[in-house]
Parts: C-alpha cells; sequence; structure tokens
C-alpha cells in the first residue's frame, strides 16, 4: 500500500511538473491589422470602359482581393527558446474595388469586394533577449472565401441591379513575416508585425443572390440555369442542345489574387 502511494505522489508530481512546462512554452496571441494588394492582376471583364461617338478609352484597374482589414489570434508552442510552431486564423474583409463600363446608350457600374477565413499554420524563429525580440515566421495558408460583385445595369429608363456571389472550394498560399515583441511582464508582450501572404482563389460556385428591374426583385423568377453557376477545370458542351433551365449553368474556373502585404499589432499571453 505504502508503495503505491509513493508511486502515486511521483505520478502527480511529474505530471504537475510536466503542465508547467508545458504551459510556460505555450502562448496565445491576438492581433488586428491592415494590408495593401501585392502581385495584383487584372480580373477578366473588370476594368473601367468609356466609349463615346469619337473615342474609346480603357483602363484596366489592378485588384489583389487580399487588400483590407485583418483580424486574428494565434496558439503556439515554443520547443525551446528559438523554435516553436504556430497555428494562426484569421479573418479577412477586403476593401472594395469599383469599375465603371459607359457606353452611349448605357452604363453599367460594378463593385467587388472578398471575404475569407484563412488557416495558417507556421515556424517560428525567435530571439530570447530581455525585453524586446525579433522573430520570423515561415508558413502555408489554407483560405475559405467568398467573392462579392455588386452592380447596377441602366440603359434607356430601365435599371437592373444585382448582387452576385462567388464561393466554394479551398485557396491555398504560403506566407512569411517578420517582427518583434516587446515584454510588459512575464505573461503579456506586445507584438508588431510585417506580414506578406502569395495566395490565389479559385471559387467552384456562382449565385445571384438579389436581382432586380426596376425596382421590382426578380430573384426568384430566374431559371436555375441563369441563377446558379458550377466553375470547373474544363468542360465540353454541345452548342446545337440547348442546356436544362432546371440544372445549374457550367463555366470554367477563374483564379482571383489575393496577395497582400499586411502591419498587424497585438498582444502575446504567455500561458
Amino acid at each position: 500500500m505504502k508503495r503505491k502511494s509513493v508511486t502515486l505522489f511521483i505520478t502527480v508530481i511529474i505530471c504537475l511538473f510536466a503542465h508547467k512546462v508545458l504551459a510556460q512554452r505555450v502562448y496565445v496571441n491576438i492581433s488586428a491589422g491592415a494590408a495593401t494588394q501585392m502581385s495584383s492582376e487584372n480580373i477578366a471583364g473588370f476594368y473601367n470602359y468609356t466609349k463615346t461617338t469619337n473615342s474609346i478609352t480603357t483602363q484596366h484597374i489592378d485588384v489583389s482581393l487580399g487588400q483590407g482589414v485583418n483580424l486574428g489570434g494565434v496558439i503556439g508552442y515554443m520547443v525551446n527558446k528559438n523554435l516553436g510552431v504556430e497555428l494562426g486564423i484569421s479573418y479577412l474583409l477586403g476593401d472594395k474595388f469599383d469599375a465603371l463600363n459607359k457606353q452611349p446608350d448605357n452604363t453599367e457600374n460594378t463593385s467587388i469586394y472578398s471575404t475569407m477565413l484563412r488557416f495558417n499554420p507556421s515556424i517560428v524563429l525567435a530571439t530570447d533577449l530581455y525585453k524586446i525580440n525579433p522573430y520570423v515566421k515561415f508558413g502555408f495558408v489554407i483560405g475559405s472565401g467568398n467573392i462579392y460583385y455588386s452592380g447596377k445595369y441602366a440603359e434607356n429608363n430601365n435599371i437592373t441591379v444585382y448582387d452576385f456571389r462567388k464561393s466554394g472550394g479551398l485557396a491555398y498560399g504560403v506566407s512569411a513575416a517578420i517582427g518583434a515583441m516587446y515584454k510588459l511582464n512575464e505573461k503579456i508582450s506586445i507584438l508588431g508585425e510585417i506580414s506578406s501572404i502569395n495566395l490565389s482563389y479559385a471559387p467552384t460556385e456562382g449565385l445571384y443572390t438579389y436581382v432586380s428591374y426596376n425596382g421590382a426583385e426578380e430573384t426568384l423568377n430566374l431559371k436555375t440555369k441563369y441563377k446558379q453557376i458550377h466553375y470547373v477545370d474544363n468542360y465540353t458542351y454541345n452548342p446545337n442542345v440547348a442546356s436544362p433551365e432546371l440544372m445549374p449553368g457550367t463555366d470554367v474556373k477563374q483564379k482571383y489574387p489575393f496577395g497582400s502585404l499586411g502591419l498587424n499589432v497585438g498582444l502575446r499571453f504567455n500561458l
């Protein structure tokens, strides 16, 4: 009985010690920031176009849907004083980009913006100085996003307004960051970092979520063929055979740029 008690006591002490050591190496970050576009591209069909009786003016618009506001958190574990691993989760609320197609008999205003939930496993290389600790990160990004189009088409006295959403599928990319922490005490630090993300996203589904004509909503009256779209890598069809109106339409995928260069600030809590 005595041996069992001693064994149990030692086991408890080891577990408590291990938990204390592990907890000292675990941390949580919360941060917020803003990102500007990087590796921007010209999106097909999204540009400024003005046609008059005497001239045509075309202006391409550089777009990266990764530009916007970032909110995020991280849970990390330091293997030793200089090497750690992290799992970051962030939410992107992208900035809106506008385009104008203006012709003598009609005008169309179009806007595009994005949202994305991103998961970011990373390796951390850090210093262990007294107050200020620089670090770098390298990782992968996996994202699940939405791309929103909204538009207004005016021809003569007739006006069509629409909202269109692209979603489905996953985005994959890589990330890197450089930053520094300032220790307020043993538990809390202030951090700031510059991060870059190289990411593209090809949605697999499209849906008109709102359509109105001269103020009257027509969304429910749209045939499925014109309301929903499946995006695929490639497809074959017979132009002499009409596709069923009660089935979603089909089109090829389009990759959208989500690259960004951002500045984030936040807090670290050592557990």
